[in-house]
């Protein structure tokens, strides 16, 4: 005869009652939980040390070049999650409300530099990572999502704008954080950001002396790598998965809201600080982004991907870099080429 305990009315065993655990040590395991997913929830975790080091280095007067560098591969880790955060609030928030959020925080990066580099007057620097972040995402994230996405699926027809498949499959999806936990989170990592993009601006052109390369190609080509690293990972991952459709539009409304956005944005704040700032971004920049848009355009325009499509984006950006590797422009360069003094230094420069 059985000896356990059933329950009369069900016939079920019944369970042994367990002592409630303290409320204390449940809310230290949803902190340690909250705290794992937003900071180990991404492969570029391995880069969060880099930030601690870089307040380090600034505070104890390590080298400005040392200052800039851990500063700028600190961005990279803090981008992605920024952009993991908005769309957590994205859940609660709703689509119309987050998808605002998700494309304005996700040039955070970019509009904390510009900011800085118009307050110090660096209007080289700021004209240049404006465009290098342009061009960074039609040719270097694209580029290389549709080649990884095209060796990935060798043996499946890739095309965009695929309406069927959109019904197919559709997920529910979840938060994993809270709201008000996603929001403190992105309040700090934005204040973390702002302080890493204000060590950048102060060291570029120390570090630009101390390396030898110019500040066109540090402005244009490394800023903007590690500003849209976020953007980057998350195209090529959806491109491994025969999602191109994500892929180009993470990459072009990237673009697209820097051009449209960021650019005018940077103007009128400009005239409002005395600061002439202009849409002319010199000769060989304007000629690059016009190549970059019709060679990005004429890839895109038959619907199909390949992966020598992704490789000629690629090479047709390390060209690019290329070009303004070996150019020099010196920091008292004249109106022409991007500086601007302000209008009283301009007035007295006559008189």
């Amino acid at each position: 005869m059985d000896s356990k305990p059933h329950d009369l009315e069900n016939g079920d065993i019944l369970k042994p009652i367990h002592p409630m655990k303290p409320e204390n040590s449940t809310i230290l395991r949803l902190i340690v939980a909250n705290v794992s997913e937003v900071l180990l929830g991404t492969k570029l975790f391995v880069l969060l040390p880099v930030i601690p080091l870089a307040f380090v280095a600034k505070g104890y007067g390590l080298g400005n070049r040392w200052v800039f560098c851990l500063s700028l591969v600190g961005l990279a880790p803090l981008a992605e999650r920024v952009s993991f955060l908005t769309e957590q609030i994205a859940y609660f928030t709703g689509p119309t409300v987050g998808g605002l959020l998700n494309a304005t925080c996700g040039n955070a990066t970019e509009l904390i530099i510009a900011l800085f580099a118009l307050h110090q007057r660096k209007i080289n620097v700021l004209k240049y990572s404006l465009f290098g972040s342009v061009i960074s995402n039609l040719l270097l994230v694209l580029g290389s999502s549709l080649f990884c996405g095209g060796i990935a699926n060798r043996h499946k027809e890739q095309r965009f704008h695929k309406e069927e498949e959109s019904n197919e499959e559709v997920k529910e999806e979840k938060a994993v954080i809270g709201f008000c936990s996603a929001f403190l989170w992105l309040v700090t990592m934005t204040v973390i950001i702002a302080i890493l993009c204000e060590y950048v601006v102060d060291t570029i052109e120390i570090a630009s002396d101390t390396w030898g390369i110019s500040v066109s190609f540090i402005s244009i080509i490394l800023v903007p790598i590690a500003g849209n690293a976020a953007e980057h990972a998350c195209a090529i991952i959806f491109a491994f998965k025969n999602k191109l459709d994500i892929s180009l539009g993470v990459a072009m409304g990237s673009a697209t809201q820097i051009s449209t956005f960021l650019v005018p944005l940077c103007v009128v704040v400009g005239w409002t600080m005395g600061i002439p700032m202009s849409l002319d971004f010199g000769l060989l920049q304007t000629g690059c982004l016009a190549f970059s848009i019709l060679l990005t355009n004429l890839t895109l325009q038959d619907g199909s991907s390949h992966y020598l499509k992704g490789l000629i984006l690629v090479l047709a950006y390390v060209v690019i870099g290329a070009c303004f590797f070996v150019q020099y422009v010196p920091y008292d360069q004249s109106n022409d080429l991007g500086i601007w003094l302000s209008s009283k230094e301009f007035v007295n420069s006559f008189s």
